[in-house]
């Protein structure tokens, strides 16, 4: 306990459980494992008596553990950083664990784990994120908005500036969660996006998500899912590298960039955290737009893209721009009675490889190369095309050729 800052940072330092007040900041260094919880003082003078539960500190806190094989750090009560501009800084040479009925409240936490990071308590109240895994998974659960941005920490133990969300190690995972309210993506959000990996990132808004356009706020992943309960979806940041993608989004439209091949397909979350499988994009009468850019950059269809989820029949328009060629393989567009669909391939053609069909009043395509979309299920009122070769379309009805 201490009326202004504690810091101890000496890293000899084995202590089990740690419990602290502070009326300043608070900055602790552990050679070992690590746990916040409860500390209760029975001898010595009266005022001193009593206990002290979790960690509680002014403008920063920073916790530290060193051991890469023992240094877990486990939250076993809350740690609360209060203050505007408060910073909360924890790192652990192994895993970094919250246990049920702990907290996280602090404007701005950075996380840095030689594990897993995982803190998925409902109760965290955070404002900004920055954290980076080196060979786990990150899983993050807050009751509130959240930010992807920017945290440094200005304590000498793990001083330094961490930027965005990423995970190091092939084939790991980035789940994170808001209860209430957007997720914002400022700064970047990446796993190792290994050209068909297993790595997943799983984005779960409350509101909706919105990602910044400036070059660090790219997303990679190999497998992005994408679930909105009150609000769209804008990952339109042109230096996006998502190898599948699957989004079921409410309350407003979709929209995805990615300067890499795309398939829009099934993908299931690999964490316990937001564990299930997403198939295809779906929105409730509002657009979704997908494209990418680059060499290589085709998109396939093995999954549905509508507009039309919910009972929203009237739909709404669908573009899909291929930097590359585009097959429509499984998946449908149903861009629904009023909807538009919009078909580009910038170095290809526009072609129906499986049993998929477009459904949509209009259906607009353009290709640099021979397209054909020949599937007897194609029902749209008004067709207009452009083809940098051949080019051939059947339909189920009546069909007027218009612009």
């Amino acid at each position: 306990q201490a009326g202004g800052d504690a810091t101890l940072e000496t890293a000899t330092n084995t202590v089990g459980t740690l419990a602290a007040s502070t009326g300043g900041k608070l900055s602790y260094v552990d050679a070992d494992a690590l746990r916040v919880g409860t500390v209760t003082t029975t001898s010595g003078p009266a005022s001193l008596l009593g206990s002290t539960v979790g960690v509680s500190a002014a403008g920063a806190t920073t916790l530290q553990t060193l051991d890469g094989t023992t240094g877990s750090l486990t939250l076993a009560d809350s740690v609360t950083t209060s203050g505007s501009g408060a910073v909360t800084t924890l790192t652990a040479g192994k895993d970094i664990v919250q246990e049920a009925g702990s907290r996280v409240s602090s404007d701005a936490l950075r996380l840095q784990a030689g594990g897993d990071a995982t803190l998925e308590t409902a109760t965290n109240t955070v404002g900004t994120l920055a954290a980076e895994v080196a060979t786990g998974d990150l899983r993050f659960v807050n009751a509130q908005a959240l930010a992807i941005g920017s945290v440094t920490t200005s304590t000498a133990a793990a001083a330094g500036t961490t930027d965005g969300a990423r995970t190091a190690s092939a084939g790991r995972h980035i789940s994170l969660q808001s209860l209430a309210g957007d997720i914002s993506i400022n700064q970047q959000l990446r796993t190792t996006a290994d050209a068909g990996g297993t790595d997943t990132a799983t984005l779960s808004a409350a509101g909706g998500i919105t990602q910044s356009s400036s070059a660090g706020a790219a997303l990679s992943a190999s497998q992005l899912r994408v679930l909105t309960a009150a609000g769209g979806a804008s990952l339109a940041n042109t230096g996006n590298v998502v190898g599948a993608v699957a989004a079921d989004v409410t309350g407003g439209s979709f929209a995805l960039a990615s300067n890499r091949a795309l398939t829009v397909g099934s993908v299931t979350t690999a964490t316990p955290l937001l564990a299930g499988t997403s198939t295809g994009i779906m929105t409730r009468g509002q657009g979704i737009s997908v494209s990418t850019s680059g060499a290589g950059s085709d998109v396939r269809l093995d999954a549905d893209v509508l507009t039309t989820a919910g009972g929203a029949s009237a739909g709404a328009d669908i573009n899909v721009a291929a930097g590359g060629a585009l097959a429509q393989a499984a998946g449908n567009l149903r861009g629904g009675t009023d909807g538009t669909v919009r078909l580009g391939a910038a170095a290809g053609g526009v072609s129906q490889t499986g049993n998929g069909v477009v459904t949509a009043s209009r259906l607009l395509v353009e290709a640099a190369a021979d397209s054909a979309l020949l599937n007897a299920g194609n029902a749209v009122a008004t067709l207009a095309a452009r083809s940098g070769g051949a080019f051939s379309y059947r339909n189920a009805g009546n069909l007027e050729i218009g612009s």
